[in-house]
């Protein structure tokens, strides 16, 4: 993918976060319009998976109302990254992630890949418990959202990861992955180039949904891939299994 395509995937994001500027809202959606082909179907979908990663934030946490300090400080953070042509894409994320969480805000309410995110509020209100944590990654500036595609073992199969490459933490939410036996269990992996490390292991609900946050992985690797196999009960070492689920930060 060369750097043209990649300004677009990146106002493709801002586009689904309301994040763009008049002038460049009009040109993303001229150059919808104007344009076909693969490239414009992928920033269709980019768009989609952005939203969708936003709808699920704000139906998964409680709602909260900030205090007036901390409203003032998101549109402080705001005003003084406006200036620039495009914005951080961590910063971006983590801001509208963050205001939405915390307000209760549900912007996208309509959109109709909502209903599969209804689904899993009371699992993951349950298994998040104190939201102070993934509040606080989420809203950090370089967190990333890694979407996790399902592969042959599992298409119907996906997951959201909330990654922060500085801190090396993160939360997992997988959805639609198959039910395993007793003796099995999904494991996820962090890759550094082509090493794997171990990022922990899951299990799903009756639906095929799991959620969990990642132990501290170990410093001085680039970790730039996360994948999900399944594995032995326990996990292993060292991937073994069918993966189900990858994806690039």
């Amino acid at each position: 993918m060369n750097d043209h395509e990649n300004d677009w995937l990146e106002l493709a994001e801002l586009y689904a976060l309301g994040a763009l500027s008049p002038a460049e809202r009009e040109r993303f959606e001229q150059h919808l319009e104007q344009n076909a082909g693969e490239g414009v179907r992928h920033l269709r979908e980019k768009v989609r998976e952005t939203r969708d990663a936003l709808v699920f934030l704000a139906k998964e946490l409680p709602p909260a109302k900030p205090s007036d300090a901390v409203t003032a400080q998101i549109f402080e953070r705001i005003d003084q990254t406006a200036a620039r042509p495009f914005w951080d894409h961590g910063w971006c994320i983590a801001v509208a992630a963050f205001a939405l969480a915390a307000l209760g805000a549900n912007l996208w309410a309509g959109n109709r890949t909502a209903v599969r995110f209804e689904q899993r509020v009371a699992a993951l209100q349950q298994e998040l418990g104190q939201s102070k944590p993934v509040l606080e990654l989420i809203s950090n500036e370089l967190t990333r959202v890694v979407e996790l595609k399902g592969l042959e073992a599992a298409p119907g199969a996906s997951a959201y990861l909330f990654w922060n490459p500085e801190t090396r933490q993160g939360f997992f939410s997988g959805r639609n992955l198959p039910g395993l036996t007793p003796q099995k269990v999904y494991e996820l992996w962090a890759l550094a180039g082509s090493q794997p490390v171990r990022a922990g292991v899951f299990e799903v609900d009756v639906r095929g949904n799991g959620t969990f946050s990642l132990p501290d992985l170990p410093a001085g690797l680039a970790y730039d891939t996360f994948a999900v196999t399944i594995e032995p009960s326990g996990g292993t070492d060292a991937p073994t299994g069918a993966m189900v689920l990858a994806g690039k930060v």
